[in-house]
């Protein structure tokens, strides 16, 4: 094997947060979802075909982990649609490890509690527990059951690895250890039908195994020197870098390698000039986004958000300019693109997914930044209407339309804005207590 690259990466103790949450990633969620909903086929009375049944959605969601291991080894963080690099015999074999790993530790047990004493057997059990995740890598680095199962390797692994290995073993307990507890927590709620209980533990059970085998890669590829291993980003499967092919893909990557050596203010300016001069991808844009997060720049952060939101709108994208008008509110209350035109479908959008109070706050003040636009009444007339009809604010509202009504008297809309006057009248007045 050649000498691995040296690489720069972040110890998995600053990623704690994003290794609990790679689940959510689009890719890794459509799976555990997949797998859970296919989970009712146990409920069915199936007989033996129903643990040949089984048998195969626990071959499938592991085969699944395996190719995040593998991939996060490689320093791919994202996770992957498809599982396209791992064979299908690595995911039966994943199920014969951990059925003989169980097995070993059992009648190791035995073995030495009968002949020896309980404090060896103490000792084996708690040796075999702590070298399951090693055993997990191995066999997902070599696709070798047999080297996996071998005591001596999981020592030599270990010892390659020192502390940080312990660590991760014992997170991997914890995380297997908080499943468990969510499941029982939902087993102990009161109201909760079975078949919904039945469908969250198996999702959290989905949930934990990615999560756990995305924190054993990252452990391999963090210490990859260490073991001898190959970081190679550039080993995808020619169908997956189809699949996410983008023309700012190199760029990107260029960027990413630069932030890997050291050199994230680089990676920004890198990015910042392309965007500045010939614009850019989506990919591109998030990219430089992720990095201006990771370095704390928040005044560029909310430049980029002004200028990109006006480029979102003009594709059409709705759903992140909302997002990234959101994320501007959050780093500085008076944040405020100038898309007066469009500011009316932003917020019909808004409230259309429910975020109600998203739709106000980019109508608020718009008759202050566009005293003259031709939009003030219709969006304060529809930030009335969303006071009443969703959010029980019909006081506000009638004030809201009366300061319109003087503001804007001549405006086309009044007659309606007039007729919404009289309705929330109406209510104020049925809402007054009868006099005695």
């Amino acid at each position: 094997m050649s000498t691995p690259a040296a690489h720069t990466v972040v110890p998995f103790w600053h990623r704690l947060g994003e290794i609990s949450k790679y689940p959510l990633q689009s890719g890794a969620i459509t799976n555990v979802i997949l797998f859970t909903v296919l989970r009712i086929a146990d409920l069915l009375p199936l007989g033996i075909a129903g643990l040949v049944v089984s048998a195969v959605l626990w071959a499938g969601i592991l085969k699944y982990a395996a190719e995040v291991l593998v991939q996060t080894a490689h320093g791919r963080l994202d996770a992957p649609e498809y599982s396209m690099q791992v064979g299908e015999s690595q995911a039966w074999d994943q199920i014969k490890l951990q059925i003989l790993l169980w097995l070993m530790m059992f009648v190791g047990m035995l073995v030495l509690a009968a002949f020896v004493g309980p404090g060896p057997a103490q000792l084996w059990v708690l040796f075999v527990a702590i070298a399951i995740p090693g055993a997990t890598i191995t066999l997902a680095m070599t696709n070798n059951l047999w080297a996996a199962l071998n005591p001596a390797g999981w020592i030599e692994l270990m010892s390659a690895f020192g502390w940080p290995y312990f660590v991760v073993a014992a997170m991997c307990a914890l995380y297997q250890l908080g499943g468990a507890n969510a499941q029982a927590f939902a087993e102990a709620l009161p109201f909760m039908p079975s078949f919904v209980t039945y469908l969250f533990t198996w999702f959290i059970t989905h949930y934990v195994l990615v999560a756990t085998f995305h924190l054993m890669g990252y452990l391999v590829y963090q210490y990859a020197d260490r073991i001898g291993h190959e970081v190679k980003r550039d080993e995808a499967p020619a169908k997956l870098r189809k699949l996410h092919q983008d023309p700012d893909q190199g760029l990107v990557d260029e960027a990413e390698a630069l932030v890997q050596d050291g050199r994230a203010d680089d990676a920004v300016k890198l990015l910042d000039g392309h965007i500045a001069s010939r614009g850019g991808t989506v990919l591109v844009h998030d990219h430089y986004r992720k990095l201006l997060k990771a370095t704390q720049d928040n005044g560029a952060l909310i430049r980029h958000t002004l200028g990109y939101v006006q480029v979102l709108l003009a594709q059409d994208n709705l759903k992140r300019a909302l997002e990234l008008m959101q994320e501007g509110y959050a780093l500085d209350p008076a944040f405020a693109p100038d898309i007066a035109d469009d500011i009316h479908r932003l917020a019909q959008r808004a409230s259309q997914t429910g975020q109600h109070p998203l739709a106000l706050k980019l109508i608020a003040g718009f008759h202050k930044r566009w005293p003259k636009h031709k939009d003030i009444a219709r969006n304060y007339l529809f930030a009335a209407k969303l006071m009443t009809d969703k959010l029980n604010r019909e006081e506000q509202a009638l004030q809201l339309l009366t300061q319109l009504k003087a503001f804007r008297p001549d405006d086309a809309l009044m007659p309606e804005i007039d007729a919404q006057i009289q309705f929330l009248q109406s209510l104020a007045s049925a809402a007054k207590p009868t006099p005695r």
